[in-house]
């Protein structure tokens, strides 16, 4: 009679943690993530109707495709630790149950990460910014700083090149008289301005586009990086990670995904959005500057007359861009080399502290 009564007890712990698994709510969840629900303290559609029909329903597309699965491998999850349970009772095996019941934290200890990402994302990309911003979130005010940092780049290069090449073009006529008196004779007058156009303009011009190339060939990359991680986060890293995280021999692995998805999708667009922001004003101010002077001194013949001294329109524009040049640097590539650097750090510090290795004290990065 004691066994049938512990495996009873056992099987209402199943069901019990099955039914805790499974409790989230999928059908309203449309009318409570974002706190758009009627009656809502927060009154978020009276003040910002747009987040309500747009990114609250984003939001709810995430928690609708993805929460039933991780729901099904947490409920899995508390299910076999139930069962572990059971088994160490029955076989009275105190180790069996301590570790079924640190399983069970572990189960319990998934559920709450998986509800505060998908709470947090509610919250920074909703809530916030209805209140506070408007219709922005960290994405789209990072790539909104790179694409008007991209823009401003390409026009500035389009201006030294249109301007550069009919400043060449100027610099290569010559002139060539012939005179035929019983033989003809060739005389071939150079151009004097030539060897002044390119050494003031078109090598600095040409100097300047190339280093301009290598920060659009950076800022498209770190572009691509953001739209990655924010199209990446969720279905690749973290569901992954909640299923690892599940299974006893892949935690450490579990832990590493959770981490970059969180890394990703959180702290990554909003160390970018910081750092353009403080950034990006001042250059891209200067670099439009600069792109507007060329193209207005350096209409028709203004390539060759505004260019053959040291000061010179085109001159003089081409050498206030160096001082440019240092903050376009720090905001392209030093604060972003710092944001990967960091990134980094939360990665391995989440994935150690997620990961589940308490007893070893290192996690799988660490052994890495």
């Amino acid at each position: 009679m004691r066994k049938i009564a512990i495996a009873l007890i056992a099987f209402a712990m199943i069901a019990v943690s099955s039914l805790l698994a499974s409790s989230v709510p999928i059908a309203p969840i449309a009318m409570q993530v974002g706190e758009c629900a009627p009656g809502s303290s927060l009154n978020v559609q009276t003040i910002a109707p747009w987040y309500c029909s747009s990114i609250n329903q984003a939001v709810y597309n995430d928690w609708k495709e993805w929460l039933p699965i991780a729901m099904l491998v947490i409920m899995l999850s508390f299910s076999i630790a139930a069962l572990v349970f059971v088994m160490g009772v029955a076989f009275r095996n105190e180790r069996v149950r301590n570790f079924a019941a640190g399983e069970m934290y572990e189960a319990v200890a998934t559920t709450i990460i998986v509800a505060i990402f998908m709470v947090l994302a509610a919250v920074m990309f909703g809530v916030l910014p209805s209140l506070f911003t408007g219709p922005v979130d960290p994405f789209d005010t990072s790539l909104t700083f790179i694409q008007n940092t991209i823009n401003s780049v390409t026009n500035l290069l389009h201006s030294l090149y249109s301007i550069n090449v009919r400043s060449a073009a100027y610099a290569a006529y010559s002139l060539e008289i012939t005179q035929c008196a019983g033989e003809c004779t060739s005389t071939s007058i150079p151009n004097v301005f030539a060897p002044i156009l390119q050494l003031l303009f078109i090598a600095p011009a040409d100097a300047i586009a190339r280093l301009l190339v290598e920060g659009l060939l950076i800022l498209n990359i770190e572009a691509y990086m953001i739209i990655f991680a924010l199209y990446a986060a969720i279905p690749v890293f973290l569901l992954p990670g909640v299923v690892f995280r599940a299974i006893l021999p892949m935690r450490s692995v579990g832990g590493m995904f959770m981490g970059i998805a969180i890394s990703f999708y959180f702290i990554m667009p909003i160390l970018f959005s910081v750092a353009y922001f403080f950034t990006s004003g001042s250059v891209l101010q200067q670099l439009n500057v600069a792109s507007a002077q060329i193209n207005q001194f350096g209409q028709g013949v203004g390539s060759q007359t505004n260019a053959i001294s040291a000061s010179s329109p085109l001159v003089t524009t081409l050498n206030s861009l160096p001082s440019a040049f240092g903050s376009f640097w720090i905001s392209v590539l030093f604060y972003p080399s710092l944001i990967m650097m960091l990134v980094y750090f939360c990665i391995t510090t989440l994935a150690d502290l997620l990961g589940g290795i308490y007893s070893t004290g290192v996690g799988i990065l660490g052994r890495v």
